[in-house]
């Protein structure tokens, strides 16, 4: 019994320590990308920490300016940039 009890307890702190990255929030994701990028269309996926950007910009400074908002985002760790540019 007391044995289950412990186990319980290390879930719950592990579940209670888990990283912030699990709670990025997709509207605030697709919103700072949207203010990022002026002209073009830039959409993202989640998975736990990394954010991977996809769509068509004019530049690649628009690109390089989506990846960096992306990157800004609390939780985000890392980004996969496969933004397009039509230029």
């Amino acid at each position: 019994m007391k044995l289950r009890i412990l186990a319980s307890a290390l879930v719950l702190a592990a579940v209670a320590s888990a990283p912030a990255s699990a709670m990025i929030s997709k509207q605030d994701l697709n919103s700072t990308l949207n203010s990022a990028v002026a002209n073009g269309s830039v959409n993202a996926t989640i998975n736990g920490d990394t954010v991977t950007l996809f769509g068509v910009v004019e530049s690649k400074f628009e690109s390089h300016k989506a990846r960096q908002a992306a990157l800004k985002i609390e939780g985000v760790n890392s980004v996969i940039n496969r933004v397009a540019t039509s230029r």
